[in-house]
C-alpha cells in the first residue's frame, strides 16, 4: 500500500489505500488526500494520472485496464 511521502520507485506497484486519493507530487513523491470524490470515486484514477502528468510530464505513460464509469479517461489524456 502507498504511504504519504514515499518516493516512486521503478518496478514497484503503489496501491492507494481505501478512501484516499493517491497523487504524485514534485520529485515523484507520493501524496495521499482525503479530498472530495472525483467522478464518484475515492481513490480516483483521474486525479492520480493528472498529478503524475503534472509532476513528470512526458515521462509518464497511463494505462487504463478498467474503470468505474469514465474514471481514468481524462487523467490518461493529461
Amino acid at each position: 500500500s502507498a504511504a504519504h511521502g514515499m518516493a516512486l520507485r521503478p518496478g514497484r506497484v503503489h496501491v492507494a489505500p481505501p478512501g484516499s486519493h493517491l497523487l504524485v507530487g514534485r520529485g515523484g513523491v507520493l501524496e495521499l488526500s482525503a479530498g472530495s470524490r472525483c467522478r464518484h470515486a475515492r481513490p480516483a484514477a483521474d486525479l492520480l494520472f493528472a498529478s503524475a502528468a503534472d509532476a513528470c510530464g512526458a515521462r509518464v505513460l497511463a494505462v487504463v485496464l478498467t474503470g468505474r464509469l469514465q474514471d481514468g479517461a481524462a487523467g490518461a489524456w493529461a
